[in-house]
């Protein structure tokens, strides 16, 4: 019998993950497993009356539209937290978009930037959210590819990122048990959402 030789050891240690990131990375969880248990069985809970509640956040009681915008949010929390996992093993964290707590004072705050020159270029159009889009609307369905998710996780703030998947997943202050809501309100408040 050989034996193989162990692997030699690495020098890099992997970078934790900082709170602020961790805390972001825990409700994705939360809100993952949420929305696969309600993908799971949407189709039983479609039967009984309780189900308007539910489908009332999603404008629908189409049950595979439902499904469709459960699918989507997933991925979408899915592509935040690999953005976010390759951004803690770089050593990065996430900044808080405003201070919580903070009222700066007129000696603490940094000097005004001169203001910037006009854009000469036009922007090219971008195309609309499918979370907030009516659903008569032919883009309301349309899936993403996984560099769509990607680039669309770089360029929003990780807030707002948020925003649209607790829209596409039905997410709800009046809905959420114990402090699940004050820690999405948290993210949404700290992070641009």
């Amino acid at each position: 019998m050989s034996q193989t030789a162990p692997p030699p050891p690495t020098d890099k240690k992997p970078r934790p993950i900082s709170g602020r990131i961790g805390a972001v990375l825990h409700v994705i969880a939360v809100l993952v497993g949420h929305a696969r248990q309600l993908a799971a069985t949407v189709n039983a809970r479609a039967a009984i009356p309780e189900f308007q509640t539910a489908a009332v956040l999603f404008g629908t009681y189409d049950v595979a539209t439902i499904q469709f915008r459960l699918r989507r949010g997933i991925l979408r929390a899915l592509a935040l937290r690999d953005y976010l996992l390759a951004r803690a093993a770089r050593g990065h964290t996430l900044h808080f978009i405003r201070k919580p707590y903070l009222d700066l004072l007129p000696h603490h705050r940094p000097p005004a930037k001169p203001p910037r020159a006009p854009r000469t270029e036009p922007r090219k159009p971008s195309r609309p959210e499918p979370a907030v889009l009516d659903l008569d609307h032919p883009d309301a369905f349309r899936m993403p590819t996984p560099e769509e998710f990607a680039a669309e996780m770089r360029g929003r703030p990780v807030g707002r990122s948020i925003v649209f998947i607790c829209m596409d997943l039905g997410i709800a202050p009046g809905l959420c048990g114990g402090d699940l809501w004050m820690r999405i309100y948290n993210i949404l408040r700290r992070y641009g959402g």
